[in-house]
């Protein structure tokens, strides 16, 4: 049986049982005997309503040849009184119209050449779809006018052939879509001017969003329109200056900033005031002084920029006071202009002209402004167009503050004020403090699922300072690490008199040894309360650190991250939580060129014992990570698998039992693997499993029907996906997971969201990685994560055969 044959069989089968079959049994009967070829005459289906005929035309959906059986009900469901054409071409979700240009899409993907492209709106001629509705379709589903090196894509050629005719069309098409920066960019090389004064009307544009595109555009022909764009600054509308300083600032040659220049300190509109500064940033000169920062905040007063309070019920007046390096107070002046400045940021990040003003304020006297600047903000609702008080209270304050501003997070995300929770966050990072960005990090943690985009602010937060520092995000989350005040793995104490010695043992406790060195597992009693509160603290953080760092080193295992010799001994031999974590894992010694020589194990006195039994040192020049098991021989793995349990140590985490799926040879270039197809479980279940794993949701599609989800990989250049066929949708999850197909594509090369519809669907997709690319330790943990539910799948299929 075709699968055509077998899609009708089981079309008409579920619609002689439904219900609306028996409003119309005749005209249905006529639609079963056309689409089986049994009559060529085409059924009347005026009598139908629109949503009787939803799951024929659902038939269309992930088509992979389209053949006559395909064409037949596109001529069923186009009839007027179905779906008819829509009247513009954006709304391109209208049933039918809607199957066959994601099937176009997807053949496009693969051959976007313009010859596919013209055979296509051949084919769409048939379905009477208009040709500036079949170009919009296709482009704004993805597929690019240009290649890489700008030359024509299939798309791109086929739009110039067509440009003259139909130039208002596509503009009007464009307008309001995804695609305008590439249709802007497609007019820009063809290097003729009346392509060009269309770009230059869309700076009269009512959308921000489309005159900064359009001035992005017309920035990259250079210096031959300065001219031109310098008129612009005189214009009476400040918008229209602030896009002729935005054209000037991307041109960046000594004449468009000589012009950006002489602008800067007349300009009243903040945002072309903004564009400017951001574009000589590096060029102007940096205010050292108290004396030259009043200057500048002189010329601000001059533009009337500080008349006024920023806000209401923000008095400067009211404040605590604010000082100098120097111990000269601020005036109320001087912060209403470091209000003024960070005001005009549109994130939480610090001004440009309001960081060196923060350079010269005394940090060790901030507290008390910082706190109250906090508490006025929240008592006045923490409105997000005020969120600079946020960053201000962050830089200028200590624990508190943070602890304030930390509270906020989880309070936010609970009330539904998910962009706060993200300020606040970012805030947070501003701080610096190891205690603040520690929280960041948690915060990382904490809404890697939920709250999505906290978490992804909280990362993007702690990636920002990383660079600032000039260290990767690894580096950073190591060093936030605290050592507690120990010298080394000890914290040593007095209690009347005796001397004691404070470490953390390898359950991450705080434990206690006296002069003979007898373990203790609680305080003398003679201990002091300001003692005790400091081990209590320490043990508070102890316990949050861990929360973080197992799952952390997790993922260190499995993307083998490396240390330097110096460095694996400054942090996981210096630090005594850390110290806890070496005892409990087995490690590699890794060559130059990342080969394993050596595995060993670190004993609870320090010393580095290997597979021998011999006590090591570790090579300079090494590079030493946690091994993986695919790394090792059986014979490895039992002999470390046996040391641990004689030494009576727990692994923190599966280490040397995870499972190892190797890839078979004759599947090195597969690109698609269908090994999971059909594999059922629990929709609640499956959700909770994959989150645990590291998978998130991938794409929200029609009916909110989750279509993949993907587990990513970014920071070795690829994420991997598998695709769901089941009854999984958001907010029900009743029904059954039921994986399909399982790929790897290249970092970003994949888009997820609500109805986007971009998971590759054929083997020639080019964003699509042979299986043999992949390293063997990530294929491995992502088989075995599938693997995991293919095997709970056939111990259910085997308990019904069973019964």
């Amino acid at each position: 049986m075709t699968k055509n044959s077998d899609k009708l069989k089981q079309y008409t089968n579920s619609t002689k049982n439904s219900y609306y079959y028996h409003y119309a049994p005749k005209t249905f009967d006529e639609i079963f005997k056309y689409l089986s070829g049994e009559t060529e005459t085409l059924p009347n289906t005026q009598n139908l309503s629109s949503w009787y005929l939803e799951d024929l035309i659902g038939l269309l959906n992930h088509v992979d040849l389209w053949s006559e059986f395909d064409d037949k009900i596109m001529k069923l469901a186009f009839q007027k009184n179905i779906w008819g054409m829509p009247q513009k071409p954006e709304i391109y979700t209208s049933g039918c119209y809607s199957f066959f240009m994601k099937w176009v899409k997807r053949q496009i993907r693969v051959d976007n050449s313009i010859e596919t492209i013209k055979k296509f709106e051949q084919k769409s001629k048939e379905f009477q779809i208009p040709h500036v509705f079949f170009v919009f379709n296709i482009a704004n589903n993805g597929v690019s006018f240009l290649n890489k090196d700008n030359s024509l894509t299939g798309l791109g050629a086929f739009l110039l052939e067509n440009l003259d005719k139909n130039l208002n069309s596509y503009s009007s098409a464009f307008e309001d879509s995804d695609s305008l920066k590439g249709y802007f960019n497609l007019l820009i090389i063809t290097n003729q001017s009346k392509y060009e004064r269309e770009i230059w009307s869309f700076l009269q544009h009512k959308s921000k969003k489309i005159r900064e595109m359009a001035a992005i555009t017309l920035s990259k022909l250079g210096e031959r329109i300065i001219p031109e764009a310098s008129k612009l600054l005189n214009d009476k509308k400040g918008e229209v200056r602030q896009i002729g300083a935005l054209i000037l600032s991307l041109i960046k040659t000594d004449e468009s900033q000589r012009i950006l220049l002489e602008a800067l300190d007349n300009e009243k509109n903040d945002d072309a005031r903004d564009v400017i500064l951001e574009s000589l940033s590096g060029i102007l000169p940096v205010p050292k002084t108290e004396e030259e920062l009043k200057e500048r905040i002189e010329k601000a007063q001059k533009r009337g920029k500080l008349d006024s309070p920023i806000e209401k019920w923000l008095d400067e007046s009211h404040l605590p006071s604010l000082n100098w390096l120097s111990g000269k107070a601020f005036t109320a002046n001087e912060i209403r202009y470091l209000f003024y400045r960070q005001s005009r940021t549109k994130d939480i990040r610090i001004d440009s002209e309001a960081k060196p003003m923060l350079a010269l304020i005394d940090k060790t006297t901030s507290h008390d402004f910082a706190s109250a600047l906090l508490k006025t903000y929240f008592t006045n609702g923490a409105d997000a167009k005020q969120k600079y008080c946020l960053g201000l209270g962050a830089i200028l304050g200590q624990d508190e503050e943070c602890n304030s501003i930390k509270s906020k997070v989880t309070q936010w995300a609970d009330a539904g004020r998910g962009k706060m929770a993200e300020y606040a966050v970012k805030a947070l990072a501003l701080n610096g403090s190891t205690k603040a960005l520690r929280a960041v990090e948690f915060f990382s943690r904490k809404y890697k699922n939920k709250n999505k985009n906290i978490g992804a602010a909280a990362n993007e937060a702690f990636v920002i300072v990383a660079e600032d520092l000039n260290i990767s995000p690894y580096e950073l989350a190591d060093s936030i690490i605290p050592d507690f005040g120990f010298d080394g793995l000890f914290k040593e104490f007095e209690v009347n008199g005796d001397t004691y010695r404070a470490f953390i043992d390898n359950d991450f406790k705080l434990a206690y040894l006296n002069e003979d060195n007898k373990v203790l597992k609680s305080l003398p009693k003679a201990t002091t309360n300001e003692l005790k509160e400091e081990f209590k603290e320490i043990g508070k953080e102890i316990k949050d650190i861990v929360k973080s760092q197992s799952s952390r080193l997790e993922q260190y295992l499995v993307i083998q991250r490396k240390w330097n010799t110096e460095k694996w001994q400054a942090f996981f031999m210096g630090n005594p939580v850390m110290f806890a974590y070496a005892v409990r894992l087995i490690w590699g010694v890794y060559d130059t060129d990342n080969k394993l020589i050596d595995t060993f194990r670190c004993q609870e006195d320090q010393t580095l014992i290997n597979l021998e039994g011999d006590e090591i040192e570790l090579p300079e020049d090494a590079q030493i990570g946690m091994v993986h098991p695919i790394s090792l021989t059986a014979e490895q793995i039992t002999f470390w698998t046996e040391n641990l349990y004689d030494d009576d140590i727990q692994p923190i985490f599966p280490q040397l039992t995870r499972p190892v799926i190797s890839l078979n040879e004759k599947d090195k270039n597969l690109k698609i693997s269908r090994e999971f197809q059909g594999v059922q479980y629990g929709g609640y279940g499956f959700i909770s499993k994959m989150e645990k794993i590291g998978w998130n949701r991938g794409s929200v599609v029609d009916g909110g029907w989750i279509s993949s989800y993907f587990k990513d990989f970014s920071d070795l250049g690829f994420t991997a996906i598998i695709t769901q066929q089941g009854e999984l949708c958001v907010g029900y999850y009743d029904g059954n997971a039921e994986l399909n197909e399982l790929m790897f594509v290249r970092k970003k090369a994949v888009q997820f969201g609500s109805y986007i519809y971009d998971e590759p669907s054929h083997e020639n997709d080019v964003r699509l990685m042979p299986f043999g690319e992949v390293p063997a330790i990530i294929y491995s943990e992502v088989m075995a994560d599938m693997q995991y539910f293919k095997e709970n799948d056939l111990k259910k299929q085997n308990e019904v055969n069973n019964q």
